[in-house]
């Protein structure tokens, strides 16, 4: 269920940014009892997918739109904890209302996708341990993460084609990388970390060229969704404090304040610039958001029309579950 509480609350502006958008906030929260919620991934009809997890601790997938909130198990699916996952957590949603995420059974994580009409498809890597599936977009690419060992849970990040051939997907020079979302141009985002183990970001273009994103003074930086016109959305902390950013397609980068949260980050974003993602409020309950951009600056339509459209060589998350 998506819930109105604040309308155009000033977007603060980190460094680089030449203007701040302003915003609608929404809620988007289950309408049951729950522990937590983390929306992954909108499509441009406005249909929202990710988990929410119960107060029993059990995750569960969902679709929503408006006031309509949809709950969903993958059918195999058991409350064996595999990493930080017992159930099922949806991941992104293209423009067919198709979800793909991950479910845990039998001490294993397995992959899986679920079309509009709710029939769910596993989908694991053979010969491989847990398989992770995080995004999907118009042409039936994926992205998601598979171990080769039990030590390297959700070790290796790759972009699976319609036809099944995996590409892996790791910042060069990286002790650790993991894709987190893809347009429909195949541009790639996520976070690595360097030999310091400072995390940072980069986006990987469809030619395979990879750029670091960093925001400016920040202590990390995690990108989590990118749609079409390049626009890039994740994660930022400094000084313990974590808050969500938009980064444009010529990198200027947009703190978005949600209001009333003491911890935020964006993990989707949609042709139409409405980006979803989680924060927490003061007594700690974490949230699902909505935010839909105000129809200004003419900067703002000018880009979504697509100036800068990536995959230009230019970046999902660490949010509370």
């Amino acid at each position: 269920m998506i819930k109105h509480f604040a309308a155009f609350a000033g977007a603060a502006l980190a460094a680089t940014a030449a203007w701040a958008q302003p915003y609608a906030f929404s809620t988007i929260d289950p309408t049951q009892a729950f522990f937590t919620i983390i929306p992954y991934g909108i499509n441009d009809s406005g249909t929202v997918s990710g988990l929410w997890v119960d107060t029993a601790q059990v995750s569960h997938g969902f679709i929503a739109q408006g006031a309509t909130f949809t709950s969903f198990d993958a059918p195999l699916a058991d409350t064996t904890k595999v990493g930080a996952l017992r159930g099922t957590a949806a991941g992104g949603i293209d423009n067919s209302g198709t979800t793909v995420g991950t479910y845990s059974a039998g001490g294993m994580q397995h992959g899986f996708i679920r079309d509009a009409a709710g029939s769910t498809t596993t989908l694991d890597i053979t010969g491989l341990l847990d398989t992770q599936l995080f995004d999907i977009n118009g042409n039936a690419q994926i992205i998601g993460a598979y171990a080769d060992s039990q030590a390297l849970l959700g070790g290796t990040s790759f972009l699976r084609s319609a036809t099944g051939v995996l590409t892996i997907v790791a910042m060069p020079a990286s002790i650790f990388s993991q894709a987190q979302g893809l347009n429909n141009a195949g541009a790639v985002v996520g976070g690595w970390y360097d030999a310091a183990s400072v995390l940072h970001g980069y986006v990987r273009a469809p030619n395979g060229v990879y750029t670091t994103i960093d925001v400016p003074g920040a202590d990390a930086t995690i990108p989590s969704g990118i749609n079409d016109a390049g626009w890039i959305v994740g994660e930022y902390d400094s000084g313990g404090v974590a808050r969500a950013y938009a980064r444009d397609p010529l990198g200027a980068i947009t703190t978005i304040d949600v209001p009333g949260a003491t911890f935020a980050a964006a993990t989707g974003i949609d042709s139409r610039g409405d980006i979803v993602g989680q924060y927490c409020d003061t007594s700690d309950v974490c949230h699902g958001f909505l935010a839909v951009p105000a129809p200004e600056p003419a900067t703002w339509a000018l880009l979504l029309a697509g100036i800068g459209a990536v995959g230009l060589p230019l970046r999902r998350g660490s949010a509370r579950g």
